[in-house]
C-alpha cells in the first residue's frame, strides 16, 4: 500500500483559505509517507519547523494539481 503512495499522488493541504492540492516530487513524498505514518491527518503547530519548512515550501511552489485530478484520487 506505501508503495503506492510512493509512485505518484498528490497531497490536499488545508490552509485558511481553502485546500489546496499539490504534487510533491518522490522524495518529498518519501518524507511525508514517514511524518504521516501513524496519522493520517496532523495539524501544522503539531509539526516541527523543518516539517513546517517543507510543507510550506510545498504550498509556496506552483505545482498544484488541478480539482478534477485531485477528486479522482479519492
Amino acid at each position: 500500500m506505501w508503495i503506492d503512495k510512493l509512485a505518484d499522488g498528490v497531497v490536499r493541504v488545508q490552509t485558511p483559505i481553502g485546500p489546496r492540492y499539490v504534487i510533491p516530487s518522490f522524495l518529498q513524498r518519501l518524507y511525508l509517507v514517514w511524518m504521516f505514518r501513524n496519522f493520517p491527518i496532523l495539524p501544522h503547530a503539531v509539526l516541527n519547523s523543518r516539517q513546517q519548512r517543507m510543507i510550506d515550501r510545498l504550498c509556496a511552489e506552483q505545482r498544484f494539481a488541478s480539482m478534477a485530478y485531485a477528486d479522482g484520487m479519492d
